[in-house]
């Protein structure tokens, strides 16, 4: 388990400085459901005001990725600095 740990500089709500550091407002709201954010070690259950000094801790756990296994070989039909285009069988997501 990741443990993210910030303190506010500033008076905000929880939700402002969370959509600072990129998090979406559904990631945010599942982390809040699974009480994963922390304020000053209490679990919060809902967007709450900060103040300045308050520690902020989010935990997260470690995403199960499954990657199917694929031995076919992928025929590159384009590539650039920018770009890839792929032909891959249509079963294949």
């Amino acid at each position: 388990m990741n443990k993210l740990h910030f303190k506010i500089d500033d008076s905000t709500d929880l939700y402002s400085f969370l959509f600072k550091l990129g998090l979406a407002k559904s990631t945010i709201d599942n982390l809040i459901c699974h009480q994963a954010i922390f304020i000053n070690q209490k679990a919060v259950s809902n967007n709450q005001l900060l103040f300045y000094l308050d520690e902020i801790t989010i935990e997260r756990q470690p995403e199960k990725i499954s990657i199917p296994l694929f031995c076919d070989p992928l025929q590159i039909i384009y590539e650039d600095d920018f770009f890839l285009l792929v032909n891959k069988p249509k079963n294949m997501d």
